[in-house]
């Protein structure tokens, strides 16, 4: 996957409901995602984002973040696109 030449707007991010309390007070933090990556994974697209929800046993929520903050540095592709 080619890098992006500059990051778009959004990204989207899907997660359980229960995730929420924490998330709107510490952000979203590598140390507590479920991969063995210790990553969060983004998708460019709302409806790529909202299959992912199919890996919880509750209810998720999609969530729009807004690029502006975002360390580019600190971005990759997912594993999954490379194979």
């Amino acid at each position: 996957m080619a890098k992006l030449k500059s990051l778009p707007e959004y990204l989207y991010h899907v997660t359980p409901m229960s995730n929420i309390p924490h998330i709107l007070s510490a952000g979203l933090d590598p140390k507590f995602s479920r991969s063995s990556l210790a990553a969060i994974f983004l998708s460019l697209h709302p409806d790529v984002a909202q299959n992912y929800s199919c890996m919880y046993d509750e209810e998720t929520v999609l969530l729009k973040i807004n690029t502006t903050f975002l360390k580019e540095d600190k971005l990759g592709p997912d594993n999954y696109e490379l194979r």
